[in-house]
């Protein structure tokens, strides 16, 4: 058993729900569902944080196209990348999400 933390750098595959919150560093049509998260029913493809830099500095205004974010509590759908953790915990999407939503969440009592 390993613990995650913030900086470790992390490999997504499809099928692979995600622990942990990040942004992807490299990576080959990764695409998510964040309906869980989001409730939206399409897809989302995501791109390499430094890619959506350079998109964005190009003047893109295609959200889209600039979506580096990986979301804890998402479902990989397609692809192969790696991303760098930046939140774990109650301090992660999913995380926070849970506290807001359950009055029993990290304090131990089932």
């Amino acid at each position: 058993m390993h613990d995650i933390v913030v900086g470790d750098i992390m490999l997504l595959e499809a099928g692979d729900v995600i622990p942990v919150d990040g942004i992807l560093i490299t990576g080959y049509n990764v695409i998510c569902d964040e309906s869980s998260a989001t409730g939206e029913s399409e897809l989302v493809p995501k791109v390499p944080a430094n890619l959506a830099l350079k998109l964005f500095q190009q003047g893109s205004s295609d959200a889209a196209e600039l979506d580096p974010y990986i979301l804890s509590g998402t479902e990989v759908r397609d692809g192969v990348g790696r991303y760098l953790v930046t939140a774990v915990g109650v301090n992660s999407y999913h995380g926070r999400t849970l506290m807001c939503t359950s009055p029993h969440f990290g304090r131990g009592i089932n």
